[in-house]
């Protein structure tokens, strides 16, 4: 967590919600009328509360804001960038530079385009292999970029280290 805690309103939903530089939602004291049907019109006050976060499937986590009769979900440091990091090549995505998804502090975001994402994520070894499920250390690609370096044909890289030849191709490819 950050030690400089920075409130901002939450866009379209100014005086209802805030949200803090470390992904901390909070709902803001207010009085709400609604309509009842006998009676007329009620009223009643919301105390100022912390929203609990939701995890999804995927390992990020969301929120769930109500705005009247609407609700919509959206995620945590989705939220956090849109607020806090400035966007002006309008990058469609955001990363998580440590690769945690959980750890949504505004110093650990960035935006990103969809390759410049993946391109991390490759580099970092948080990408799993979808026909192995296989996840590559950093000392493991460390290794494959000196054997490329050192002039090391793929396929001797490959046997030796037990890794598929398309995927230190992708990795010299890409990322040297």
């Amino acid at each position: 967590m950050e030690s400089n805690v920075l409130w901002a309103s939450l866009p379209g939903y100014e005086g209802i919600y805030m949200i803090n530089n470390n992904g901390v939602v909070k709902s803001l004291p207010r009085t709400v009328s609604s309509k009842v049907r006998k009676s007329g019109l009620n009223t009643r006050t919301i105390a100022e509360k912390y929203k609990k976060l939701e995890p999804t499937n995927n390992g990020y986590f969301r929120i769930t804001l109500r705005d009247m009769s609407l609700t919509k979900r959206f995620l945590i440091h989705r939220l956090v960038a849109t607020v806090f990091i400035p966007n002006p090549e309008n990058k469609p995505q955001v990363n998580h530079k440590d690769g945690d998804k959980a750890n949504n502090c505004v110093s650990n975001l960035e935006w990103a385009t969809s390759s410049e994402n993946n391109l991390h994520a490759f580099r970092t070894g948080l990408n799993i292999k979808k026909r192995g499920v296989q996840k590559y250390s950093q000392d493991q690609l460390n290794a494959i970029r000196v054997r490329i370096n050192n002039g090391e044909t793929l396929t001797t890289i490959s046997r030796q280290m037990q890794i598929p030849a398309s995927t230190i191709s992708h990795y010299k490819n890409k990322i040297l």
